[in-house]
């Protein structure tokens, strides 16, 4: 707009985005106590993130456990 002296611009950005896998909305704590299907809406949630699968180890566990060293989070890339 020349008579104002502004002017209105609009961007776009294509890109890569990459979940950082130490963030700290995947730190081991935010999973204790969680079922599956808590801990897979929460993740769904975050940018990025467009499936997710959880296994629990034995069989007969519903939560994942309070122990650090018992829960592993894996992010995988894909393409």
């Amino acid at each position: 707009d020349l008579e104002n002296s502004t002017a209105t611009l609009q961007i776009f950005y294509n890109g890569v985005a990459q979940l950082n896998p130490e963030s700290k909305q995947l730190e081991k704590s935010m999973f204790f106590g969680k079922t599956k299907d808590e801990i897979r809406r929460y993740l769904l949630k975050l940018d990025h993130v467009r499936s997710v699968n959880i296994k629990f180890t034995p069989g007969w566990i519903r939560t994942v456990s309070y122990v650090g060293e018992h829960v592993n989070i894996i992010v995988k890339e894909v393409k």
